[in-house]
């Protein structure tokens, strides 16, 4: 029953994270686009990878070390993990407009696929 209750809560959770993720991607891009000053949404940015993204990704690992799940679930989502860390690296050393512009994008839809294969996992295991 725990677990039940404790499944649409990782998935809001999911929702509301790539919600937050895709709304700053489009404010850098927008300003990249639009002009030659995207220091106010990169600075945003930058702020919610290293304060609401990374810190999510290391409680979900802590997490999935300490639950029931068997071992054989945690390797991959620890790999998609260090993929998304370095996607936020990308974003963060990019030099120019362009490769800015790449990284904020390849950052939303690695996160997307990530959180749609998360989920579609915990929904299976609650089952």
């Amino acid at each position: 029953m725990q677990s039940q209750a404790t499944e649409p809560v990782l998935i809001d959770e999911h929702i509301v994270l790539l919600w937050q993720a895709c709304a700053y991607a489009d404010d850098l891009i927008a300003a990249a686009l639009a002009g030659p000053l995207v220091s106010d949404e990169y600075a945003a940015m930058l702020e919610f990878l290293h304060g609401r993204l990374l810190p999510y990704l290391d409680t979900e690992e802590r997490s999935l070390a300490s639950s029931r799940r068997g071992p054989e679930s945690r390797p991959p989502l620890v790999a998609e993990h260090d993929g998304l860390r370095a996607c936020a690296d990308d974003l963060e050393a990019s030099p120019t407009r362009r490769t800015l512009i790449a990284a904020a994008r390849t950052l939303v839809d690695l996160l997307e696929s990530h959180l749609r294969r998360e989920d579609a996992w915990a929904l299976a295991a609650a089952s």
